[in-house]
């Protein structure tokens, strides 16, 4: 999962700036989004400029669904875009600039576009300051994530996340999701919810007890566990 500001990251030239000062202005930067579309869907459209419309139609084209919306007149650069970031993060350092706080805030990371025009203008390379924000953001935690899916448009298209996964099983996956936050207040109360790999990790034999479970009670949260196991079984395997 990657947060909304790096979704939108990957609008094309024009609506990008547009979706990531919306998303700076209504702090969701940071918020984590299963694809595209979801970010964009995050943002609040009755209060952001250009209104509903527009943010309707350029969700739909991130879902394959339509054209991209006509671009308004009054989209704005990088740089101007970073200034906007820059007011809004709490970085605790007036004297930081634009890019410096982009890149303290992890809003570059993965993002191309950007790093192209920031290298341009601080007199390096792509390589050179893709390297350098990678390591500082490893250096602060931050990890890359490769995306599951293919860069072929046509090969993406066969994986309807949405319409083949979350509109068929809408009531499982809440149930799921509820178990995953179950599980987190069970071994790390105190922290935000996250999947502790290291705890619990045999997931078929586990998947077979919650399975006699339900068989001999019929509670809906032990087949919700099975399911669980499954998908967390499946993930595994494809990690590998």
């Amino acid at each position: 999962m990657k947060k909304a500001s790096e979704w939108l990251g990957e609008l094309p030239n024009g609506y990008r700036e547009l979706a990531l000062r919306e998303a700076a202005e209504q702090k969701i930067m940071d918020v984590e989004c299963w694809s595209q579309a979801g970010a964009v869907d995050s943002i609040e459209w009755d209060d952001a400029k250009h209104g509903w419309g527009f943010w309707s139609d350029l969700c739909g084209y991130c879902q394959d669904a339509g054209p991209l919306p006509p671009l308004p007149e009054d989209t704005i650069t990088t740089e101007e875009l970073g200034e906007i970031v820059y007011e809004q993060a709490d970085v605790g350092d007036d004297n930081m600039t634009a890019t410096e706080v982009l890149k303290r805030r992890g809003e570059v990371y993965g993002r191309a576009p950007l790093i192209m025009e920031m290298a341009e203008r601080e007199g390096k390379t792509y390589d050179e300051l893709k390297q350098e924000i990678e390591e500082s953001m490893s250096g602060m935690g931050f990890t890359k994530v490769e995306s599951p899916f293919s860069e072929d448009a046509e090969i993406r298209k066969e994986h309807p996340v949405y319409e083949g996964f979350v509109k068929y099983f809408p009531d499982a996956i809440a149930l799921v999701s509820h178990i995953s936050w179950s599980g987190n207040q069970q071994h790390h109360p105190d922290k935000p919810l996250h999947w502790d790999k290291s705890k619990s990790a045999d997931e078929p034999d586990a998947l077979m007890r919650h399975m006699i479970d339900y068989s001999k009670s019929g509670d809906i949260e032990e087949l919700g566990k099975v399911a669980w196991r499954a998908m967390a079984w499946l993930q595994r395997e494809l990690e590998k």
